[in-house]
């Protein structure tokens, strides 16, 4: 991984620092579940085949925070990917997963597209999910939620773990997807990055694909040091 990224670092050279070296795809503003004040953003670069992505997270002040590589090139759901939390001074990597049915963080999103049709029908999605920090995949299971709460235009799924034991200390994820372009429009849950007190907080994250200008140091984690 770390050799990926040092590659993707040569190239940046050759491009003006006006415009990132991917495109940026979307930014999801994350609010505390609890409190409703907004906690950080998370901007999505991807390259134009979506095999490669560098999300950055940004505190309200717009002050990077955080920052995630993702290698799609050879798993679409288990992504290669590393991790680095500037403010936990934390970093976390994994491989490729080799295993067919293991999903591996963000490769969720991409799981959600290739299950859609079975979500559609009814389905329970039942699946190993893999995230950072924990080494064995957990069982998880994936549903499709028809609800007042939930617009019609909208797939929402609830995600969560298959096991009634680990569920009584483990809260459901609840993301919603368009249905026409299936782009993942909000995120409920158990954010993934550590507030400055070092816990994980529960936020809910709305995206915008309306196409936001880059940031000036956008990338910036990338260029070599």
């Amino acid at each position: 991984m770390r050799k990926w990224m040092a590659g993707v670092a040569l190239l940046l050279p050759l491009f003006a620092r006006a415009e990132p070296l991917l495109p940026l795809m979307t930014v999801g503003t994350a609010f505390s579940a609890e409190s409703g004040r907004e906690v950080y953003s998370e901007w999505h670069y991807c390259a134009e085949d979506r095999k490669h992505c560098e999300v950055e997270y940004r505190d309200p002040d717009g002050r990077v925070i955080a920052f995630k590589s993702l290698d799609y090139s050879e798993n679409r759901k288990g992504p290669a990917l590393y991790m680095r939390d500037l403010r936990a001074d934390l970093e976390h990597s994994l491989d490729t997963e080799t295993r067919d049915d293991v999903v591996v963080d963000a490769g969720f999103d991409n799981y959600v597209r290739m299950r859609w049709d079975d979500l559609l029908a009814g389905e329970d999605v039942i699946f190993p999910f893999r995230v950072l920090g924990i080494d064995r995949p957990v069982k998880m299971k994936a549903e499709v939620r028809d609800d007042a709460d939930c617009p019609r235009e909208l797939l929402c799924v609830r995600v969560a773990v298959k096991s009634w034991f680990l569920g009584l200390i483990a809260d459901p994820i609840d993301v919603s997807y368009s249905r026409d372009e299936r782009q993942l429009m909000r995120f409920a849950g158990l954010s993934n990055l550590r507030d400055e007190s070092g816990k994980a907080e529960a936020v809910d994250i709305r995206f915008d694909y309306s196409g936001r200008e880059a940031p000036p140091d956008a990338l910036s984690h990338l260029e070599p040091k």
